[in-house]
């Protein structure tokens, strides 16, 4: 069995090897986004760095800030199981939801 650390390793490798394979967006622009990450989290908290990602984005789904928001949006709904719903209603069930999960 997987521990969390493990998984979490796992699924990072997975998006960070999608990012280098598609044509669509700059890898080098999503690293960026990437490495300045961990200290918005800590600073701002995940909601308030997942609203500065979703506002950032300006709605191009293809942009840096939208992948980056894609990528812990699907951690947090398909593999830590959040809540059961799309990426667009994600800081509501933040905002909303119980912190014990």
């Amino acid at each position: 069995m997987k521990t969390l650390e493990q998984k979490r390793a796992q699924f990072a490798w997975e998006q960070i090897n999608k990012v280098r394979n598609q044509k669509k967006y700059s890898p080098a622009k999503v690293a960026m986004h990437l490495r300045r990450l961990p200290a918005m989290v800590l600073t701002n908290g995940l909601g308030q760095t997942l609203a500065f990602l979703l506002a950032d984005s300006k709605n191009n789904k293809d942009g840096p800030s939208y992948v980056v928001y894609a990528m812990l949006a699907e951690w947090l709904i398909t593999k830590r199981h959040l809540y059961e719903g799309k990426q667009e209603e994600l800081l509501y069930h933040l905002a909303k939801g119980d912190r014990a999960k």
